[in-house]
């Protein structure tokens, strides 16, 4: 059990380390390619929310089997570090980015508008926020 949750908890910190590292070059991309970036972005951000719904999406299937093992058990232990990873190495990771270059299109993209358009800008904002709370944000 104790290798496990070291297994999981390394595999955090090796998709926090890649996350920063990513970031380190979206960076990048943006002090040298301004120009570009906001196609970057939108990229990332599409690829983004793809990993956080398909780990929304695969969580639950990861509960009912869970559920159906006897507790304790092998597989039952199994199935606690692989949502322990699925949540921490993937849904994190791509919440994350999610919000970050999803927050840079709306500044962009739309700068933030006044009134007139606020009501397209707040469904932009409660989706994710509605998606982050039901994961367990």
């Amino acid at each position: 059990m104790a290798d496990r949750n070291n297994a999981g908890s390394k595999a955090a910190g090796r998709a926090m380390t890649a996350l920063l590292v990513f970031l380190a070059l979206c960076l990048g991309i943006y002090i040298f390619d301004r120009d570009n970036f906001y196609l970057w972005a939108k990229a990332i951000h599409i690829m983004a929310v793809i990993a956080w719904m398909a780990g929304m999406f695969y969580m639950p299937r990861l509960f009912v089997y869970h559920a159906d093992t006897t507790p304790g058990s092998e597989s039952s232990e199994t199935f606690k570090v692989m949502e322990y990873r699925l949540m921490k190495a993937i849904m994190n990771p791509a919440m994350i980015l999610t919000w970050i270059f999803g927050l840079y299109l709306a500044w962009e993209g739309f700068g933030f508008p006044a009134v007139g358009c606020m009501s397209r800008f707040w469904r932009f904002l409660c989706y994710p926020g509605c998606m982050a709370i039901s994961a367990g944000r």
